[in-house]
């Protein structure tokens, strides 16, 4: 109706019966023999792994960044971490945001960490997060209309300055420092705010990251194999 005009809006019943029948189509094509002409299937194992923070090697930085929402939406922020190869704390950051939903916060989350990181002159940058949608969101092309449009360009125009980026998913057990300050930004007051030393309630957290504290968890390995 907006762009095309009243004569372009659809009545009740037809907009019903269209959404009915594309979500048909949608579900029987998942239950296709091949789904979208794949010929192979995906394999899932599931196995128990020790999850550690995982440092940089010499010469990179390690970003770890979270984002917190209390209610999905609800009162959000995000909090991150840079850290040489040794665990050294080289930076940090939380963050209020406002209302917003987890992925959002997510996102924030990456956006700040790779600008405190920028800011602090590093230019070799591992930036880990435990939200694989969020990553995907940033990897992934969307519709310019999409709700995070604005915000995942503005990560990949950071990502696409003079520098290298590298994205990778944690595991919670590897990202409990980000988790903690993502937390604790929710009672800060709107923006970034960075933080040359660490909180004292982070400090434990650091300090198991050092030493290769590890975490048992059951995960989840997907491969693909011909049918």
């Amino acid at each position: 109706m907006a762009f095309k005009g009243a004569s372009a809006a659809m009545t009740a019943p037809s907009l019903w019966h269209s959404i009915m029948v594309k979500s048909k189509l949608w579900n029987d094509s998942w239950h296709a023999p091949y789904p979208f002409s794949n010929p192979k299937k995906q394999v899932t194992e599931r196995f128990m792994a020790d999850i550690g923070w995982a440092p940089p090697t010499e010469g990179w930085v390690m970003v770890n960044t979270d984002g917190a929402s209390n209610g999905n939406p609800g009162p959000a922020g995000a909090g991150g971490v840079v850290r040489g190869p040794l665990g050294n704390w080289l930076g940090g950051f939380v963050a209020g945001i406002g209302t917003a939903t987890a992925v959002l916060a997510e996102l924030w989350a990456i956006y700040y960490g790779l600008e405190l990181t920028w800011n602090l002159g590093h230019r070799m940058v591992k930036l880990a997060s435990d939200s694989q949608l969020a990553i995907q969101l940033i990897q992934e092309r969307h519709d310019p209309i999409h709700p995070y449009a604005t915000l995942l360009n503005l990560i990949r125009r950071k990502i696409g300055q003079d520098w290298l980026v590298s994205l990778t998913h944690t595991y919670c057990e590897g990202n409990r420092v980000a988790d903690w300050l993502s937390k604790h930004s929710l009672v800060y007051p709107y923006g970034m705010h960075e933080l040359a030393d660490p909180p004292i309630g982070v400090i434990p957290l650091l300090q198991d990251d050092v030493m290769g504290v590890t975490f048992e968890r059951r995960v989840v390995a997907t491969s693909s194999s011909t049918i």
